[in-house]
């Protein structure tokens, strides 16, 4: 059996107590230590990212324009002022402007705008230089010579074309004739006992017509002309007899 009495455990106690106030304190120590290292090594990569204020003199403060292609891009200005330089856009100085190829490849489109529209107009006027032309006329001198002409009449060639007319087939039985008129047939045939007379075939309907005073049924024309011009059935069936 382990006898343990009130003041070794009142010992124990403040051991312990002291212990973990030395560990506090180290690590306290090293924290601060390393807060110290990462702040020097910020500072010192500031200063080698804004390389470009090396051109001011360091007791003077000044606006230069970025050399960097990349970073001018989102940053075009930087403002050297020694510890305190800093990346500049079209607004505002921060020292948090970090110039990084990372950071500059996506742009946000309010960068772009800014960097867009900052830009300078710049008109070109071209000048165009017209040079005369000179021309040159030269003359030509032309020379006719008189030649005898000898004009040959050619007397015109008459030729005479005889047309013999197709024999017409006349239709002078009255039967046959009424079977030629049926319905959507319009025409007319000569009456072969009298030239005033004629008949006509309207739509299947036949009729008996009869041509005006001095008038006669030219059979082949299928008309009425005037008596001494018609050629008259009846008359060309005597002529045959």
């Amino acid at each position: 059996v382990i006898r343990i009495s009130e003041c070794d455990v009142v010992s124990w106690s403040e051991k312990t107590i002291k212990m973990l106030l030395s560990l506090r304190q180290y690590l306290y120590n090293n924290t601060t230590v390393i807060l110290l290292i990462t702040l020097q090594l910020f500072a010192l990569t500031h200063a080698r990212i804004i390389s470009d204020c090396d051109t001011v003199a360091s007791e003077t403060t000044d606006y230069i324009p970025n050399s960097d292609n990349t970073c001018k891009i989102r940053y075009p200005y930087i403002y050297c002022n020694g510890e305190e330089s800093a990346y500049c856009t079209q607004d505002e100085c921060l020292e948090e402007y970090e110039c990084e190829s990372e950071d500059i490849t996506e742009l946000p489109d309010e960068d772009e705008a800014s960097t867009t529209t900052s830009a300078p107009a710049t008109t070109i006027t071209e000048s165009t230089t017209v040079t005369p032309t000179t021309t040159s006329t030269t003359a030509i001198t032309t020379t006719t010579t008189a030649s005898t002409t000898t004009t040959t009449q050619v007397s015109p060639i008459t030729t005479t074309k005889t047309t013999e007319q197709a024999p017409v087939t006349i239709t002078t039985d009255t039967q046959n004739v009424k079977n030629l008129c049926r319905r959507g047939v319009f025409a007319t045939y000569p009456y072969p006992r009298n030239c005033r007379y004629y008949y006509r075939c309207s739509n299947g309907y036949f009729l008996l017509q009869e041509c005006g005073y001095l008038m006669s049924f030219d059979a082949f024309d299928g008309l009425c002309k005037n008596t001494k011009e018609a050629r008259c059935l009846s008359r060309l069936i005597s002529k045959q007899f």
